[in-house]
């Protein structure tokens, strides 16, 4: 079952990748986000990390995990910086993937993040 999970995914990837799988050539880079979402402890990292993995054996696709949690108690100012250069490394790095993991730890005032709010933090990211 999970096995299916990965291959799904990792063909969803590749598709807003852009990847040529049968030459695996590139296009014109998308800039667009895939959003996972699911319970603590259902796997999202586990499954994620294999993706990339194979993305990055089969077509050399950089990825970078953050960990959202490492956020907590810092300054606005150099939670700023710090995401800024993160982005700069996986632009410089394309094609990239970049894994925010805990990102809802980001918003803590929020009980409940839906999908609105996730595509409204994942926009206002966006640089």
């Amino acid at each position: 079952a999970l096995s299916n999970y990965i291959d799904r995914l990792l063909r969803i990837l590749e598709l807003q990748l852009q990847i040529d799988i049968k030459t695996s050539s590139w296009n014109d880079y998308l800039f667009k986000n895939v959003i996972i979402t699911g319970r603590s402890g259902s796997g999202k990292k586990t499954v994620v990390g294999e993706c990339c993995q194979r993305l990055w054996n089969k077509h050399l696709v950089y990825y970078k995990f953050v960990d959202c949690l490492s956020f907590k108690g810092r300054k606005l100012d150099n939670v700023v910086i710090s995401i800024l250069q993160i982005i700069d490394e996986v632009v410089f790095r394309q094609p990239s993937i970049l894994i925010l993991d805990h990102f809802d730890d980001l918003f803590p005032n929020e009980t409940t993040i839906t999908d609105a709010n996730i595509i409204l933090a994942t926009q206002k990211l966006s640089l």
